[in-house]
């Protein structure tokens, strides 16, 4: 079982880091079909894993410029009211009823990753040049062509809508990057790769707050959740190198194809 559980960690955080979705999405379907743990010590063990694929994928990203760490932590305050929302909420819920909530996580999460084949990778707002819009906040990060510049629209907005995400990973122990990522990228116009970055540094503040109620209703598995984080930790940093590397189309394509068959085995796994 622990090999099983450190495999099942190497490929969510792998997969997580690259698309800034987090693991949770891979790993709480994953630990309640092919180990039979229940559903919210899954939940638990996810969202303490998530800080661990966050200070992985931050210590890669940082490095090249891509986060955006002012913006972060204005999405922060209304994420984390969110997040202990969530974590508490679901407290009351059945677990077939989390499965399927799980299923249709997973198809707006397919319908996210659809979107991002259709945006550009490397596009950006030059700040300013929005017909004269004087931007909150502006942030730059370096291509292999020079600093490339970008202003960051409709904060107050994305702000708002960051209360959802929380909520979502309080609940299902996903991270929150399903609702960040799409968010920052087509409602703010951050570039692409600067979402992700973001929503990976967020997700590490989001997982230990919901955390914190799993395990003060005594839903936490010590030894499960020690084991997946070093598995996390592997894929997270592999993950996050082959993330500024790896096409966009290709890492897209690869999660959407995981999440489709995950999908089918939750729905087979309700339908028990």
């Amino acid at each position: 079982m622990t090999l099983a559980v450190i495999g099942i960690g190497l490929l969510a955080g792998a997969l997580g880091s690259m698309v800034g979705l987090g693991g949770g999405i891979l790993i709480v379907p994953a630990l309640t079909i092919f180990l039979d743990i229940p559903v919210k010590t899954a939940i638990s063990a996810s969202l303490i894993s998530l800080v661990a694929t966050s200070i992985m994928s931050v210590s890669v990203f940082s490095k090249r410029g891509f986060i955006h760490f002012e913006l972060g932590f204005y999405l922060l305050v209304t994420t984390l009211l969110g997040s202990f929302l969530g974590s508490y909420s679901i407290q009351f819920v059945d677990q077939k009823t989390i499965l399927i909530l799980f299923v249709g996580l997973i198809v707006m999460a397919i319908y996210a990753m659809f979107n991002k084949l259709k945006i550009k990778q490397d596009s950006w707002v030059p700040a300013g040049s929005d017909d004269g819009q004087k931007f909150v906040l502006v942030g730059e990060f370096e291509t292999p062509k020079g600093p490339t510049f970008y202003g960051v629209e409709n904060l107050k907005k994305s702000i708002g809508v960051s209360f959802a995400a929380g909520c979502i990973s309080g609940m299902l122990g996903v991270g929150g990057g399903i609702v960040q990522v799409p968010v920052m990228n087509i409602l703010s116009k951050v570039p692409l790769k600067v979402s992700t970055a973001t929503s990976s540094f967020i997700i590490g503040f989001t997982g230990l707050a919901s955390a914190i109620v799993y395990i003060l209703y005594d839903q936490w598995d010590l030894r499960l959740t020690s084991t997946l984080i070093i598995g996390v930790l592997a894929g997270s940093y592999v993950g996050s190198k082959l993330a500024l590397k790896l096409s966009n189309t290709l890492t897209v394509g690869v999660f959407i194809a995981v999440l489709v068959a995950t999908a089918i085995k939750l729905m087979l796994k309700v339908l028990e």
